[in-house]
């Protein structure tokens, strides 16, 4: 077994997780083994390199602890530039998003998606810089921009994760092929 929150393996019998902390019960032990198939009836089996689970802040941490059903299998859960993180999980992929920079001082926004109705996704680099983005059935693509002001700015798009360091770009290159090849 391993922790939903880290992806380390975790003895069974345990309440928390010997790396993170986490508390351990039925509902959120259950992350795959790093390298494990993962895309049972796919055409082509895809698993994910063991790179692509994040520390999230303890905000999004508490709120992707909520959201997620049991059973549900946490695959992928990277860290954006801000409180922003995309994860993905046996059934959906979420985005989710809080704090000031983000547009939600307050509170929180998920957006969250089922592959069967993703239509894209794209990796948008320029120097340091950029986004990843999510397409799906009614989600109006817009011009979108790492500095952007406002609703262009991807911090405060509903589907899209800024990115502002070069060693995030290929992880989350790696997730869009994970999410495309539970899509097809």
């Amino acid at each position: 077994m391993f922790c939903r929150n880290c992806g380390v393996q975790i003895d069974s019998s345990g309440q928390f997780c010997g790396s993170c902390g986490n508390r351990i019960s039925p509902t959120n032990a259950g992350v795959a083994a790093p390298g494990a198939p993962l895309c049972v009836g796919a055409e082509k089996d895809y698993s994910p390199s063991g790179n692509l689970i994040n520390q999230l802040p303890g905000r999004l941490e508490k709120l992707l602890s909520e959201l997620l059903e049991p059973n549900e299998i946490v695959h992928i859960k990277l860290k954006g530039a801000f409180a922003e993180a995309l994860v993905c999980t046996n059934k959906r992929v979420l985005i989710l998003k809080a704090g000031f920079m983000t547009g939600q001082t307050f509170g929180s926004n998920v957006f969250q998606v089922p592959y069967r109705n993703i239509t894209g996704v794209q990796v948008k680099k320029h120097l340091t810089t950029g986004y990843f983005e999510l397409s799906a059935g009614g989600v109006q693509n817009q011009p979108t921009s790492y500095w952007g002001a406002s609703r262009s700015a991807a911090r405060e798009r509903e589907n899209c994760v800024s990115l502002n360091s070069s060693d995030v770009f290929p992880r989350f290159r790696e997730a869009s092929s994970f999410i495309l090849s539970r899509c097809g």
